[in-house]
């Protein structure tokens, strides 16, 4: 495989590259805790006074935020990660949780008329509630220091609090459940409806039908571009092994990640030598299941039928990725250059 400035080229003797894509969540909006230690801290609340809550003492972190997350269940509201600070060790020495109603949108969003999407609904109404824990180095443990328990909004019930952004969470039994009938080919929607059934109700399930659809795809998108990516250009690899006349070539975008295909098999290249007089240059657009623009080169035979002589997948239908598969192209039509080329009225074209 040879890589020269951004672009590659499939070759017999070199091996391919290997395309890794991370996936970072921000994970400071909401705070997800298990439904095992949360059911364990609703146990625990029944009965405590301000008092107790005040002078209690925890081991964890995650202990203090499966309480905290426990309480305002149980009380009916929202929780989301505010400050926190850490030592010159790593260790957390002190942590803030409140309400999901705190504080108020900024201004510049309130205030924004050139904005052409509809705006979201407020759901910060400068609510006060909070709770704070400092880490004691003698005893090692954590201490709540501020806990704040009155809202200035109104309250879910308990039919409602389950569907609060923070009690949502889809964990690892519902996931694998969900991708071992999603395996079996069965619709999202009949696999989110057997599974509201299965647990007796929507109110009981702990997630949306939409929390299943953006686990779903974030699941594909990490197959998409970690696997699929690979096991394409291995392909492309055995193909090149395999045929004498085979041409690659791909494209790679500032992060390193697979960005534009280009190939065409030994076929192509006989049919395009003999009637490649004319060449049609058209591309569709999200009708992949990867939302790409699939370029065909194609002419047509002595027998009217279609013929394709060449294909590229890019990464967007801008200038420069047309700019880009039009060079290629070039490079591999050797000596036998179009007379005319149709194409479509796409100002990129």
């Amino acid at each position: 495989m040879e890589t020269h400035g951004g672009e590659s080229s499939v070759d017999t003797n070199d091996e391919l590259n290997k395309f890794e894509v991370s996936t970072d969540m921000d994970s400071s909006v909401v705070d997800y805790v298990p439904y095992s230690s949360l059911v364990g801290a609703l146990k625990e609340i029944y009965g405590l006074s301000y008092k107790d809550i005040i002078e209690k003492k925890l081991d964890s972190v995650e202990d203090t935020g499966a309480f905290y997350h426990g309480y305002s269940k149980t009380v009916g509201f929202g929780v989301r990660l505010s400050n926190k600070k850490h030592d010159s060790k790593g260790r957390i020495t002190s942590r803030v949780w409140v309400c999901e109603k705190e504080g108020f949108r900024h201004k510049k969003y309130m205030c924004n008329t050139n904005s052409k999407r509809r705006p979201q609904l407020q759901t910060r109404v400068g609510c006060k509630a909070r709770f704070s824990i400092s880490l004691d180095l003698d005893t090692n443990k954590y201490i709540v220091r501020a806990f704040e328990e009155n809202h200035c909004h109104e309250l879910a019930t308990f039919r409602e609090v389950s569907w609060v952004l923070s009690h949502r969470n889809i964990d690892a039994k519902n996931l694998s459940q969900i991708d071992a009938m999603g395996n079996c080919c069965i619709r999202p929607c009949l696999t989110y409806q057997y599974m509201v059934n299965q647990k007796g109700g929507y109110s009981k399930i702990g997630f949306t039908q939409k929390d299943m659809y953006n686990r779903i795809d974030v699941k594909r998108w990490d197959e998409t571009f970690e696997s699929d990516s690979h096991a394409a250009l291995m392909f492309l690899q055995s193909k090149a092994n395999s045929e004498t006349n085979f041409y690659c070539r791909f494209s790679t975008n500032k992060k390193d990640r697979l960005a534009n295909i280009f190939w065409r098999d030994s076929h192509s290249l006989f049919e395009y030598q003999c009637f490649g007089d004319v060449l049609i240059f058209d591309s569709t657009y999200k009708t992949n299941a990867y939302v790409k623009p699939f370029v065909l080169f194609v002419g047509v035979n002595n027998h009217h039928a279609t013929c394709v002589f060449r294909v590229a997948l890019l990464s967007d239908e801008t200038v420069q990725s047309y700019r880009w598969v039009l060079n290629t192209l070039m490079d591999s039509i050797g000596h036998k250059h179009p007379i005319f080329i149709l194409t479509d009225g796409d100002e990129a074209m």
